[in-house]
């Protein structure tokens, strides 16, 4: 491990041990490590072998519905088997140990109108934004980092893939979430 990735896990613990409150937001990225592939990784992302609009819209479910049953299936397969992983752990941790106070997981749904109020108000109480395993590519679920950003939260990202917040992330760290988030707690625990 490089220097410079070590510098950048010791900095994420320190914002996060600074914070008086965290949010965690996570997309499908989270569960990669656990056999659950996402959407949009370059190599392993479900619309990277598929066309969305031709095996996972109502649509495709309408008209062709062994396609849809088809691509799904094995998904359903990987998720029912997955077991958490580093990351989820970790994460669980944070929130049980209080330097994490809520955490935000969006895979593509359409969020009810409480549960999109829910999400902006934990944001707003928010003076940093852990962003782990997610691109950031899905909208409007992506703006509210930016808009907490906007009002002057802390960003610290972790993903394999660029996002359009790279640039004004405090901290980004292209890493694997069940590599980075242990090293992160690793360096929290260090601190104390």
């Amino acid at each position: 491990m490089s220097d410079n990735v070590k510098d950048q896990y010791r900095a994420a613990a320190r914002i996060l041990k600074e914070s008086h409150y965290t949010v965690v937001f996570t997309g499908a990225g989270i569960s990669t490590p656990s056999g659950i592939p996402d959407f949009r990784s370059t190599s392993t992302g479900l619309w990277q072998k598929n066309d969305p609009m031709l095996v996972a819209s109502l649509t495709a479910f309408n008209h062709h519905p062994d396609r849809f049953y088809r691509w799904l299936r094995p998904l359903v397969q990987a998720s029912s088997q997955a077991k958490s992983n580093p990351a989820h752990n970790v994460i669980a941790e944070l929130e049980k140990t209080g330097v994490v106070q809520a955490v935000i997981t969006l895979f593509e749904e359409a969020l009810p109108a409480q549960a999109w109020q829910a999400a902006t108000n934990e944001l707003d109480k928010a003076e940093v934004v852990l962003i782990a395993g997610s691109s950031l590519e899905v909208i409007p679920a992506s703006s509210l980092p930016y808009d907490a950003y906007r009002h002057g939260c802390r960003i610290i990202i972790i993903n394999l893939s660029r996002t359009y917040m790279d640039s004004i992330a405090e901290v980004l760290i292209s890493d694997d979430v069940a590599e980075a988030l242990p090293q992160i707690m690793k360096n929290i625990l260090a601190e104390e």
